[in-house]
Protein backbone atom coordinates (compact mmCIF):
# COMPACT_ATOMS: atom_id res chain seq x y z
CA UNK A 1 0.00 0.00 0.00
CA UNK A 2 1.38 3.40 -0.96
CA UNK A 3 1.68 6.22 1.48
CA UNK A 4 -1.15 8.19 -0.08
CA UNK A 5 -3.70 5.35 -0.13
CA UNK A 6 -6.54 5.19 2.42
CA UNK A 7 -6.43 2.41 4.96
CA UNK A 8 -8.94 -0.37 4.22
CA UNK A 9 -11.84 -0.78 6.64
CA UNK A 10 -11.64 -3.66 9.08
CA UNK A 11 -14.58 -6.01 8.71
CA UNK A 12 -16.35 -7.67 11.61
CA UNK A 13 -14.42 -10.78 10.73
CA UNK A 14 -11.02 -9.04 10.62
CA UNK A 15 -8.02 -10.36 12.39
CA UNK A 16 -8.03 -10.15 16.18
CA UNK A 17 -5.84 -7.40 17.46
CA UNK A 18 -6.56 -4.90 14.69
CA UNK A 19 -7.49 -1.45 16.02
CA UNK A 20 -10.87 0.18 15.63
CA UNK A 21 -11.15 3.08 13.18
CA UNK A 22 -10.78 6.54 14.61
CA UNK A 23 -14.47 7.42 14.54
CA UNK A 24 -15.78 4.52 16.73
CA UNK A 25 -12.93 5.15 19.18
CA UNK A 26 -13.95 8.78 19.43
CA UNK A 27 -17.57 7.74 20.02
CA UNK A 28 -16.57 5.35 22.83
CA UNK A 29 -14.41 8.04 24.40
CA UNK A 30 -17.33 10.47 24.24
CA UNK A 31 -19.64 7.96 25.93
CA UNK A 32 -17.08 7.34 28.66
CA UNK A 33 -16.71 11.08 29.17
CA UNK A 34 -20.47 11.45 29.57
CA UNK A 35 -20.54 8.60 32.09
CA UNK A 36 -17.71 10.17 34.07
CA UNK A 37 -19.47 13.54 34.10
CA UNK A 38 -22.69 11.84 35.22
CA UNK A 39 -20.87 10.01 38.02
CA UNK A 40 -19.27 13.24 39.18
CA UNK A 41 -22.65 14.97 39.09
CA UNK A 42 -24.20 12.24 41.24
CA UNK A 43 -21.32 12.49 43.70
CA UNK A 44 -21.72 16.27 43.88
CA UNK A 45 -25.43 15.83 44.50
CA UNK A 46 -24.80 13.43 47.35
CA UNK A 47 -21.96 15.36 48.91
CA UNK A 48 -22.81 19.00 48.24
CA UNK A 49 -26.29 19.65 46.93
CA UNK A 50 -28.20 17.15 49.01
CA UNK A 51 -30.23 18.55 51.91
CA UNK A 52 -28.18 18.39 55.12
CA UNK A 53 -29.93 17.88 58.45
CA UNK A 54 -29.17 20.45 61.16
CA UNK A 55 -29.98 18.18 64.09
CA UNK A 56 -26.37 18.01 65.34
CA UNK A 57 -26.36 21.81 65.66
CA UNK A 58 -29.61 21.84 67.63
CA UNK A 59 -28.91 19.33 70.41
CA UNK A 60 -27.56 21.33 73.39
CA UNK A 61 -24.58 20.13 75.38
CA UNK A 62 -26.83 19.86 78.44
CA UNK A 63 -28.58 16.80 76.93
CA UNK A 64 -27.83 13.59 78.83
CA UNK A 65 -29.39 11.20 76.32
CA UNK A 66 -29.56 11.30 72.54
CA UNK A 67 -31.03 8.79 70.07
CA UNK A 68 -30.66 9.47 66.34
CA UNK A 69 -32.33 7.46 63.56
CA UNK A 70 -30.93 7.85 60.04
CA UNK A 71 -33.98 7.93 57.78
CA UNK A 72 -31.79 8.32 54.69
CA UNK A 73 -28.69 6.22 55.39
CA UNK A 74 -25.84 5.37 53.04
CA UNK A 75 -26.48 3.42 49.85
CA UNK A 76 -24.86 0.30 51.33
CA UNK A 77 -27.05 0.48 54.44
CA UNK A 78 -30.18 0.88 52.32
CA UNK A 79 -29.23 -2.01 50.05
CA UNK A 80 -28.41 -4.31 52.97
CA UNK A 81 -31.56 -3.39 54.89
CA UNK A 82 -33.82 -3.95 51.88
CA UNK A 83 -32.14 -7.25 51.06
CA UNK A 84 -32.56 -8.46 54.65
CA UNK A 85 -36.18 -7.33 54.90
CA UNK A 86 -37.09 -9.16 51.69
CA UNK A 87 -36.15 -12.45 53.34
CA UNK A 88 -39.30 -12.21 55.48
CA UNK A 89 -42.58 -13.43 53.95
CA UNK A 90 -44.59 -10.25 54.57
CA UNK A 91 -41.83 -7.97 53.27
CA UNK A 92 -40.97 -9.66 49.99
CA UNK A 93 -40.85 -6.43 47.98
CA UNK A 94 -40.25 -2.72 48.50
CA UNK A 95 -43.93 -1.85 48.11
CA UNK A 96 -45.02 -4.29 50.81
CA UNK A 97 -42.30 -3.03 53.15
CA UNK A 98 -43.21 0.62 52.56
CA UNK A 99 -46.90 -0.06 53.04
CA UNK A 100 -46.40 -1.88 56.32
CA UNK A 101 -44.20 0.89 57.68
CA UNK A 102 -46.67 3.56 56.59
CA UNK A 103 -49.62 1.66 58.06
CA UNK A 104 -47.86 1.34 61.40
CA UNK A 105 -46.96 5.03 61.48
CA UNK A 106 -50.46 6.07 60.42
CA UNK A 107 -51.81 4.16 63.39
CA UNK A 108 -49.21 5.71 65.71
CA UNK A 109 -50.18 9.27 64.72
CA UNK A 110 -53.93 8.62 64.66
CA UNK A 111 -54.50 9.69 68.27
CA UNK A 112 -52.66 12.95 67.58
CA UNK A 113 -55.11 13.76 64.78
CA UNK A 114 -52.47 13.39 62.05
CA UNK A 115 -52.03 11.11 59.08
CA UNK A 116 -48.46 10.02 58.44
CA UNK A 117 -49.12 9.67 54.69
CA UNK A 118 -50.69 13.11 54.25
CA UNK A 119 -49.31 15.26 57.06
CA UNK A 120 -45.76 14.03 57.77
CA UNK A 121 -44.28 11.86 55.01
CA UNK A 122 -44.28 14.66 52.36
CA UNK A 123 -41.87 16.81 54.41
CA UNK A 124 -39.96 14.19 56.42
CA UNK A 125 -36.22 14.64 55.96
CA UNK A 126 -33.16 12.49 56.52
CA UNK A 127 -32.90 12.26 60.32
CA UNK A 128 -35.01 12.01 63.45
CA UNK A 129 -33.69 12.38 67.00
CA UNK A 130 -34.85 12.31 70.61
CA UNK A 131 -32.84 14.17 73.26
CA UNK A 132 -33.42 14.30 77.00
CA UNK A 133 -31.94 15.84 80.13
CA UNK A 134 -32.13 14.11 83.49
CA UNK A 135 -33.23 16.10 86.53
CA UNK A 136 -36.06 16.38 88.99
CA UNK A 137 -38.34 16.49 85.96
CA UNK A 138 -36.98 14.86 82.82
CA UNK A 139 -37.05 17.21 79.84
CA UNK A 140 -37.45 15.64 76.41
CA UNK A 141 -37.11 17.02 72.91
CA UNK A 142 -38.01 15.43 69.55
CA UNK A 143 -36.16 16.82 66.54
CA UNK A 144 -37.34 15.96 63.02
CA UNK A 145 -35.47 17.08 59.93
CA UNK A 146 -37.69 18.66 57.25
CA UNK A 147 -37.30 19.04 53.50
CA UNK A 148 -40.43 21.21 53.07
CA UNK A 149 -40.81 24.17 55.42
CA UNK A 150 -44.42 24.99 54.51
CA UNK A 151 -45.74 21.46 54.94
CA UNK A 152 -43.84 20.94 58.20
CA UNK A 153 -45.31 24.14 59.66
CA UNK A 154 -48.76 23.10 58.47
CA UNK A 155 -48.38 19.78 60.34
CA UNK A 156 -47.50 21.66 63.54
CA UNK A 157 -50.56 23.89 63.11
CA UNK A 158 -52.76 20.82 62.59
CA UNK A 159 -51.29 19.19 65.70
CA UNK A 160 -52.09 22.33 67.70
CA UNK A 161 -55.70 22.31 66.47
CA UNK A 162 -56.20 18.58 67.06
CA UNK A 163 -58.46 17.29 69.85
CA UNK A 164 -55.45 16.77 72.15
CA UNK A 165 -54.02 20.19 71.26
CA UNK A 166 -57.23 22.09 71.88
CA UNK A 167 -57.31 21.19 75.58
CA UNK A 168 -54.09 23.18 76.08
CA UNK A 169 -53.86 26.93 76.61
CA UNK A 170 -51.52 28.15 73.86
CA UNK A 171 -49.30 31.20 73.88
CA UNK A 172 -46.96 32.31 71.10
CA UNK A 173 -43.59 33.84 71.90
CA UNK A 174 -40.46 34.99 70.13
CA UNK A 175 -37.01 33.93 71.25
CA UNK A 176 -33.83 34.94 69.41
CA UNK A 177 -36.01 35.86 66.45
CA UNK A 178 -37.67 32.40 66.39
CA UNK A 179 -41.36 31.74 66.94
CA UNK A 180 -42.02 29.55 69.96
CA UNK A 181 -45.42 28.07 70.92
CA UNK A 182 -46.20 26.82 74.42
CA UNK A 183 -49.32 24.82 75.29
CA UNK A 184 -50.01 24.75 79.02
CA UNK A 185 -52.29 22.06 80.51
CA UNK A 186 -54.81 23.01 83.16
CA UNK A 187 -53.52 20.49 85.70
CA UNK A 188 -50.09 22.09 85.97
CA UNK A 189 -48.26 19.17 84.35
CA UNK A 190 -45.46 19.63 81.84
CA UNK A 191 -46.36 21.77 78.82
CA UNK A 192 -46.20 21.01 75.10
CA UNK A 193 -43.70 23.23 73.29
CA UNK A 194 -42.94 23.43 69.60
CA UNK A 195 -40.85 25.52 67.24
CA UNK A 196 -39.52 25.35 63.71
CA UNK A 197 -35.80 26.10 63.57
CA UNK A 198 -33.25 25.64 60.78
CA UNK A 199 -35.50 23.33 58.71
CA UNK A 200 -36.14 21.22 61.83
CA UNK A 201 -39.32 20.55 63.79
CA UNK A 202 -38.78 20.77 67.56
CA UNK A 203 -41.40 19.31 69.91
CA UNK A 204 -40.71 19.09 73.63
CA UNK A 205 -42.12 19.19 77.13
CA UNK A 206 -39.83 21.90 78.50
CA UNK A 207 -39.59 25.47 77.22
CA UNK A 208 -36.09 25.95 78.59
CA UNK A 209 -34.74 23.00 76.60
CA UNK A 210 -36.27 24.30 73.37
CA UNK A 211 -34.65 27.66 74.05
CA UNK A 212 -31.31 25.92 74.63
CA UNK A 213 -31.70 24.18 71.28
CA UNK A 214 -32.23 27.55 69.59
CA UNK A 215 -29.13 28.93 71.37
CA UNK A 216 -27.10 25.90 70.28
CA UNK A 217 -28.18 26.34 66.67
CA UNK A 218 -26.88 29.90 66.74
CA UNK A 219 -23.66 28.93 68.51
CA UNK A 220 -24.60 30.87 71.65
CA UNK A 221 -24.39 27.67 73.73
CA UNK A 222 -22.35 24.49 73.47
CA UNK A 223 -23.54 21.58 71.36
CA UNK A 224 -23.49 17.95 72.46
CA UNK A 225 -21.91 16.92 69.13
CA UNK A 226 -18.90 19.13 69.92
CA UNK A 227 -18.30 17.82 73.47
CA UNK A 228 -15.20 15.74 74.13
CA UNK A 229 -17.17 12.85 75.67
CA UNK A 230 -19.48 12.58 72.67
CA UNK A 231 -16.59 12.67 70.20
CA UNK A 232 -14.59 10.09 72.17
CA UNK A 233 -17.57 7.73 72.30
CA UNK A 234 -18.46 8.03 68.62
CA UNK A 235 -14.85 7.37 67.65
CA UNK A 236 -15.33 3.83 69.03
CA UNK A 237 -18.48 3.15 66.97
CA UNK A 238 -18.94 2.44 63.25
CA UNK A 239 -19.74 5.60 61.29
CA UNK A 240 -21.94 3.84 58.71
CA UNK A 241 -25.09 3.04 60.70
CA UNK A 242 -28.87 3.14 60.92
CA UNK A 243 -29.28 4.11 64.55
CA UNK A 244 -27.15 5.84 67.19
CA UNK A 245 -27.77 6.13 70.94
CA UNK A 246 -25.63 8.11 73.37
CA UNK A 247 -25.80 8.49 77.16
CA UNK A 248 -23.58 10.95 78.99
CA UNK A 249 -22.37 10.46 82.56
CA UNK A 250 -22.47 13.41 84.93
CA UNK A 251 -26.00 13.77 86.33
CA UNK A 252 -26.85 10.22 85.23
CA UNK A 253 -24.35 8.87 87.77
CA UNK A 254 -25.94 10.76 90.62
CA UNK A 255 -29.46 9.80 89.60
CA UNK A 256 -28.50 6.10 89.51
CA UNK A 257 -26.96 6.35 92.98
CA UNK A 258 -30.08 8.04 94.34
CA UNK A 259 -32.28 5.35 92.77
CA UNK A 260 -30.20 2.59 94.36
CA UNK A 261 -30.49 4.23 97.76
CA UNK A 262 -34.27 4.49 97.40
CA UNK A 263 -34.56 0.95 96.05
CA UNK A 264 -32.70 -0.60 98.96
CA UNK A 265 -35.37 0.74 101.36
CA UNK A 266 -32.89 2.07 103.85
CA UNK A 267 -30.50 -0.89 103.72
CA UNK A 268 -26.90 0.17 104.04
CA UNK A 269 -25.08 0.16 100.71
CA UNK A 270 -21.31 0.58 101.08
CA UNK A 271 -20.25 4.06 100.01
CA UNK A 272 -17.26 2.60 98.15
CA UNK A 273 -19.61 0.47 96.03
CA UNK A 274 -21.83 3.45 95.20
CA UNK A 275 -18.83 5.58 94.31
CA UNK A 276 -17.87 3.03 91.66
CA UNK A 277 -20.84 4.34 89.66
CA UNK A 278 -18.98 7.65 89.29
CA UNK A 279 -16.59 5.84 86.95
CA UNK A 280 -19.27 5.82 84.23
CA UNK A 281 -18.31 8.35 81.56
CA UNK A 282 -20.59 7.59 78.65
CA UNK A 283 -22.36 4.89 76.69
CA UNK A 284 -22.63 4.63 72.93
CA UNK A 285 -24.69 2.23 70.81
CA UNK A 286 -24.85 1.86 67.03
CA UNK A 287 -26.96 -0.41 64.83
CA UNK A 288 -25.98 -1.25 61.25
CA UNK A 289 -27.19 -3.52 58.45
CA UNK A 290 -24.72 -6.01 56.99
CA UNK A 291 -25.25 -8.16 53.93
CA UNK A 292 -25.93 -11.21 56.12
CA UNK A 293 -27.61 -9.70 59.18
CA UNK A 294 -27.89 -6.88 61.69
CA UNK A 295 -24.88 -5.84 63.79
CA UNK A 296 -24.81 -3.64 66.87
CA UNK A 297 -21.93 -2.17 68.85
CA UNK A 298 -22.05 -0.97 72.45
CA UNK A 299 -19.23 0.96 74.11
CA UNK A 300 -19.30 1.81 77.83
CA UNK A 301 -16.52 4.28 78.67
CA UNK A 302 -15.10 4.26 82.21
CA UNK A 303 -12.80 6.44 84.29
CA UNK A 304 -10.21 4.00 85.73
CA UNK A 305 -9.21 6.50 88.44
CA UNK A 306 -12.67 6.15 90.02
CA UNK A 307 -12.62 2.36 90.16
CA UNK A 308 -11.30 0.38 93.12
CA UNK A 309 -8.01 -1.56 92.62
CA UNK A 310 -9.77 -4.94 92.41
CA UNK A 311 -12.06 -3.79 89.60
CA UNK A 312 -9.22 -2.12 87.71
CA UNK A 313 -7.22 -5.34 87.87
CA UNK A 314 -10.19 -7.44 86.76
CA UNK A 315 -10.75 -5.24 83.70
CA UNK A 316 -7.27 -5.89 82.39
CA UNK A 317 -6.93 -9.61 83.17
CA UNK A 318 -7.84 -11.82 80.24
CA UNK A 319 -7.87 -15.55 79.68
CA UNK A 320 -9.06 -17.47 76.63
CA UNK A 321 -12.45 -19.16 76.24
CA UNK A 322 -11.05 -21.44 73.56
CA UNK A 323 -10.65 -24.50 75.81
CA UNK A 324 -14.22 -24.55 77.14
CA UNK A 325 -15.80 -23.57 73.81
CA UNK A 326 -13.99 -26.43 72.12
CA UNK A 327 -16.03 -28.76 74.38
CA UNK A 328 -19.45 -27.26 73.58
CA UNK A 329 -21.24 -29.84 71.39
CA UNK A 330 -21.81 -29.08 67.72
CA UNK A 331 -25.55 -29.71 68.17
CA UNK A 332 -26.02 -27.18 71.00
CA UNK A 333 -28.99 -24.84 70.73
CA UNK A 334 -26.93 -22.22 72.50
CA UNK A 335 -24.45 -21.41 75.21
CA UNK A 336 -23.20 -18.68 77.50
CA UNK A 337 -19.49 -18.63 78.30
CA UNK A 338 -17.31 -16.37 80.40
CA UNK A 339 -13.73 -16.11 81.57
CA UNK A 340 -15.04 -14.84 84.92
CA UNK A 341 -16.71 -18.08 86.05
CA UNK A 342 -14.46 -18.32 89.10
CA UNK A 343 -15.40 -14.77 90.16
CA UNK A 344 -19.09 -15.57 89.65
CA UNK A 345 -18.93 -18.71 91.78
CA UNK A 346 -16.90 -16.79 94.39
CA UNK A 347 -19.55 -14.06 94.53
CA UNK A 348 -22.34 -16.63 94.98
CA UNK A 349 -20.38 -18.40 97.69
CA UNK A 350 -19.70 -15.10 99.48
CA UNK A 351 -23.39 -14.19 99.46
CA UNK A 352 -24.44 -17.61 100.73
CA UNK A 353 -21.68 -17.69 103.32
CA UNK A 354 -22.56 -14.26 104.67
CA UNK A 355 -26.18 -15.28 105.28
CA UNK A 356 -25.48 -17.34 108.40
CA UNK A 357 -22.42 -18.90 110.09
CA UNK A 358 -23.94 -22.33 109.40
CA UNK A 359 -24.07 -21.62 105.68
CA UNK A 360 -20.41 -20.71 105.61
CA UNK A 361 -19.56 -23.93 107.45
CA UNK A 362 -21.73 -25.98 105.10
CA UNK A 363 -19.90 -24.68 102.02
CA UNK A 364 -16.59 -25.70 103.58
CA UNK A 365 -17.90 -29.14 104.48
CA UNK A 366 -19.15 -29.66 100.94
CA UNK A 367 -15.67 -28.91 99.69
CA UNK A 368 -16.45 -25.74 97.75
CA UNK A 369 -14.61 -23.23 99.92
CA UNK A 370 -11.86 -23.42 102.51
CA UNK A 371 -8.47 -25.04 102.21
CA UNK A 372 -8.39 -27.48 99.29
CA UNK A 373 -11.91 -26.45 98.19
CA UNK A 374 -12.95 -26.74 94.54
CA UNK A 375 -13.40 -22.98 94.25
CA UNK A 376 -9.70 -22.31 94.80
CA UNK A 377 -8.81 -24.48 91.79
CA UNK A 378 -11.25 -23.04 89.26
CA UNK A 379 -9.07 -21.41 86.61
CA UNK A 380 -11.60 -18.90 85.28
CA UNK A 381 -13.32 -19.91 82.02
CA UNK A 382 -16.60 -21.78 82.06
CA UNK A 383 -19.72 -22.33 79.97
CA UNK A 384 -23.33 -23.43 80.22
CA UNK A 385 -24.73 -25.09 77.09
CA UNK A 386 -28.20 -26.29 76.12
CA UNK A 387 -28.93 -28.86 73.44
CA UNK A 388 -30.99 -31.87 72.33
CA UNK A 389 -31.07 -34.88 74.60
CA UNK A 390 -31.70 -38.33 73.08
CA UNK A 391 -32.78 -39.70 76.46
CA UNK A 392 -35.36 -36.99 77.14
CA UNK A 393 -38.06 -35.25 75.06
CA UNK A 394 -37.00 -31.91 76.53
CA UNK A 395 -33.65 -30.21 75.86
CA UNK A 396 -30.86 -30.78 78.34
CA UNK A 397 -27.71 -28.94 79.29
CA UNK A 398 -24.32 -29.04 80.91
CA UNK A 399 -22.09 -26.82 83.04
CA UNK A 400 -18.47 -26.89 81.87
CA UNK A 401 -15.79 -25.57 84.25
CA UNK A 402 -12.04 -25.22 83.90
CA UNK A 403 -10.23 -26.59 86.94
CA UNK A 404 -6.63 -27.26 87.91
CA UNK A 405 -7.60 -29.96 90.41
CA UNK A 406 -10.00 -32.63 89.18
CA UNK A 407 -10.09 -34.37 92.56
CA UNK A 408 -11.40 -31.32 94.41
CA UNK A 409 -14.16 -30.87 91.82
CA UNK A 410 -15.19 -34.53 92.03
CA UNK A 411 -15.22 -34.42 95.84
CA UNK A 412 -17.42 -31.31 95.91
CA UNK A 413 -19.99 -32.82 93.53
CA UNK A 414 -20.08 -36.14 95.43
CA UNK A 415 -20.57 -34.36 98.76
CA UNK A 416 -23.34 -32.22 97.26
CA UNK A 417 -25.13 -35.29 95.88
CA UNK A 418 -24.85 -37.06 99.23
CA UNK A 419 -26.28 -34.03 101.05
CA UNK A 420 -29.08 -33.57 98.54
CA UNK A 421 -30.24 -37.17 98.47
CA UNK A 422 -29.42 -38.15 102.08
CA UNK A 423 -28.67 -41.81 102.39
CA UNK A 424 -27.23 -44.36 100.05
CA UNK A 425 -23.49 -44.73 99.48
CA UNK A 426 -21.97 -42.89 96.53
CA UNK A 427 -20.85 -46.10 94.86
CA UNK A 428 -21.89 -48.20 91.93
CA UNK A 429 -25.09 -50.00 92.90
CA UNK A 430 -26.01 -47.28 95.39
CA UNK A 431 -27.17 -43.73 94.71
CA UNK A 432 -24.59 -43.25 91.96
CA UNK A 433 -24.03 -45.39 88.90
CA UNK A 434 -20.66 -45.27 87.14
CA UNK A 435 -20.18 -45.77 83.42
CA UNK A 436 -16.91 -45.56 81.56
CA UNK A 437 -17.32 -43.54 78.38
CA UNK A 438 -14.40 -43.13 76.00
CA UNK A 439 -11.99 -43.78 78.87
CA UNK A 440 -13.67 -41.29 81.24
CA UNK A 441 -15.82 -42.28 84.25
CA UNK A 442 -19.27 -40.67 84.09
CA UNK A 443 -21.24 -40.69 87.36
CA UNK A 444 -25.05 -40.59 87.28
CA UNK A 445 -27.36 -40.02 90.25
CA UNK A 446 -29.95 -42.77 90.61
CA UNK A 447 -32.99 -40.67 91.57
CA UNK A 448 -36.39 -41.97 90.40
CA UNK A 449 -38.06 -38.74 91.49
CA UNK A 450 -35.92 -36.91 88.89
CA UNK A 451 -35.81 -39.56 86.16
CA UNK A 452 -39.61 -39.40 85.94
CA UNK A 453 -39.18 -35.81 84.78
CA UNK A 454 -36.47 -36.70 82.27
CA UNK A 455 -33.46 -35.75 84.42
CA UNK A 456 -30.59 -37.90 85.61
CA UNK A 457 -27.88 -35.56 87.02
CA UNK A 458 -24.44 -36.71 85.92
CA UNK A 459 -20.86 -35.49 86.12
CA UNK A 460 -17.38 -36.32 84.96
CA UNK A 461 -13.85 -35.02 85.22
CA UNK A 462 -11.48 -34.98 82.27
CA UNK A 463 -8.19 -33.18 81.64
CA UNK A 464 -8.63 -29.60 82.95
CA UNK A 465 -12.45 -29.85 82.81
CA UNK A 466 -15.24 -30.63 85.23
CA UNK A 467 -18.67 -31.26 83.65
CA UNK A 468 -22.11 -31.48 85.26
CA UNK A 469 -25.01 -32.47 82.98
CA UNK A 470 -28.77 -32.89 83.29
CA UNK A 471 -28.41 -36.44 81.94
CA UNK A 472 -25.46 -38.72 81.14
CA UNK A 473 -26.04 -38.05 77.43
CA UNK A 474 -25.26 -34.38 78.02
CA UNK A 475 -21.94 -35.30 79.61
CA UNK A 476 -21.22 -37.76 76.77
CA UNK A 477 -21.83 -34.94 74.25
CA UNK A 478 -19.28 -32.71 76.02
CA UNK A 479 -16.75 -35.53 75.99
CA UNK A 480 -17.42 -36.17 72.28
CA UNK A 481 -16.86 -32.47 71.54
CA UNK A 482 -13.22 -33.03 72.40
CA UNK A 483 -13.07 -34.27 68.82
CA UNK A 484 -13.10 -31.06 66.70
CA UNK A 485 -15.65 -32.42 64.23
CA UNK A 486 -18.15 -32.69 67.12
CA UNK A 487 -17.43 -29.21 68.55
CA UNK A 488 -19.46 -26.02 68.11
CA UNK A 489 -16.29 -24.44 66.74
CA UNK A 490 -16.82 -26.32 63.46
CA UNK A 491 -20.54 -25.49 63.21
CA UNK A 492 -21.20 -23.42 60.07
CA UNK A 493 -23.84 -21.13 61.63
CA UNK A 494 -21.64 -20.47 64.66
CA UNK A 495 -18.59 -19.79 62.47
CA UNK A 496 -20.56 -17.28 60.36
CA UNK A 497 -21.78 -15.41 63.44
CA UNK A 498 -18.32 -15.47 65.04
CA UNK A 499 -16.82 -13.68 62.03
CA UNK A 500 -19.02 -10.65 62.81
CA UNK A 501 -18.11 -10.29 66.51
CA UNK A 502 -15.04 -10.24 68.76
CA UNK A 503 -12.82 -13.21 67.95
CA UNK A 504 -11.30 -13.45 71.44
CA UNK A 505 -13.92 -12.18 73.91
CA UNK A 506 -14.10 -12.30 77.68
CA UNK A 507 -17.67 -13.60 77.48
CA UNK A 508 -19.98 -14.84 74.75
CA UNK A 509 -23.61 -15.77 74.27
CA UNK A 510 -24.74 -17.79 71.26
CA UNK A 511 -28.18 -18.99 70.15
CA UNK A 512 -28.75 -21.26 67.15
CA UNK A 513 -32.17 -19.78 66.42
CA UNK A 514 -33.12 -22.13 63.59
CA UNK A 515 -32.32 -25.28 65.61
CA UNK A 516 -33.84 -23.93 68.82
CA UNK A 517 -37.04 -23.00 66.98
CA UNK A 518 -37.31 -26.53 65.56
CA UNK A 519 -36.90 -27.96 69.07
CA UNK A 520 -39.56 -25.58 70.40
CA UNK A 521 -41.97 -26.65 67.70
CA UNK A 522 -41.44 -30.27 68.67
CA UNK A 523 -42.54 -29.52 72.24
CA UNK A 524 -45.83 -27.90 71.19
CA UNK A 525 -49.13 -29.81 71.28
CA UNK A 526 -50.68 -30.54 67.89
CA UNK A 527 -53.31 -27.77 68.08
CA UNK A 528 -50.73 -25.11 68.98
CA UNK A 529 -48.32 -26.40 66.36
CA UNK A 530 -50.69 -25.50 63.53
CA UNK A 531 -50.87 -21.90 64.70
CA UNK A 532 -47.11 -21.81 65.14
CA UNK A 533 -46.53 -23.07 61.59
CA UNK A 534 -48.89 -20.44 60.17
CA UNK A 535 -47.99 -17.31 62.13
CA UNK A 536 -44.60 -17.78 63.81
CA UNK A 537 -42.46 -20.20 61.79
CA UNK A 538 -42.40 -18.17 58.52
CA UNK A 539 -41.01 -15.13 60.35
CA UNK A 540 -38.45 -17.16 62.29
CA UNK A 541 -37.29 -19.04 59.20
CA UNK A 542 -34.84 -16.33 58.00
CA UNK A 543 -33.24 -16.02 61.46
CA UNK A 544 -30.26 -18.36 61.63
CA UNK A 545 -28.28 -17.39 64.73
CA UNK A 546 -27.64 -14.69 67.32
CA UNK A 547 -24.33 -13.95 69.02
CA UNK A 548 -23.12 -11.45 71.59
CA UNK A 549 -19.53 -10.99 72.73
CA UNK A 550 -18.10 -8.80 75.46
CA UNK A 551 -14.60 -7.62 76.27
CA UNK A 552 -13.17 -5.27 78.89
CA UNK A 553 -10.23 -2.89 78.83
CA UNK A 554 -8.87 -0.58 81.49
CA UNK A 555 -11.16 2.25 80.40
CA UNK A 556 -14.16 0.60 78.74
CA UNK A 557 -16.46 -2.34 78.17
CA UNK A 558 -17.11 -3.28 74.54
CA UNK A 559 -19.96 -5.47 73.33
CA UNK A 560 -20.83 -6.66 69.84
CA UNK A 561 -24.20 -8.14 68.84
CA UNK A 562 -24.96 -9.94 65.59
CA UNK A 563 -28.24 -11.38 64.31
CA UNK A 564 -27.61 -13.61 61.30
CA UNK A 565 -30.33 -13.54 58.64
CA UNK A 566 -30.26 -15.84 55.64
Amino acid sequence: MSVGEAAPAVSSQGQAGRRWPVRPRVAVAAILAVLVVAAVAVAVWFLLLRHSAAIDKLVPQSADVLVVADLDPSISQKANLLSLSHKFPNLKNDQALSRRVDDGLNQAFKDAGLSFDRDIKPWLGSRLAVAATVGERTAGLVLVDSKDDARAKAALAKLRNSSSGKVLHWSDKTYQGQSLSVGTPGDGSQPAVYAYVDHTVLIGNDEAMVREAIDADRGAKGRLAESSGYKATLSLLPSDRLLLAYVDGGRIDQRVKDAIRRGTSGAQVPTASLNQIDAFRSLGFALAAHANGLAADLQLRLDPAKLDPTTRTALTQHTSLAHVLAHVPNTAYGFVATTAMRQIVQSIADQLGSATPDAKTALQQLGLTGQGGALGYLSGPGAIELGPDPSSPAPGGALILSTDNLGSFDTFVRNTVAAAFQGGPLTSGGRVRVRNYDGIDVMTVDAPELSQMGYAPSWAVSPKLGTIGTTPDQVFAVINAGNPQNSITTNAAYAAALREVDQNPDSALYLAIKNAAAALRGQLPADARAGYDKDVAPNLQPLRAFMLTSKTQSDRLSERFFLEIQ
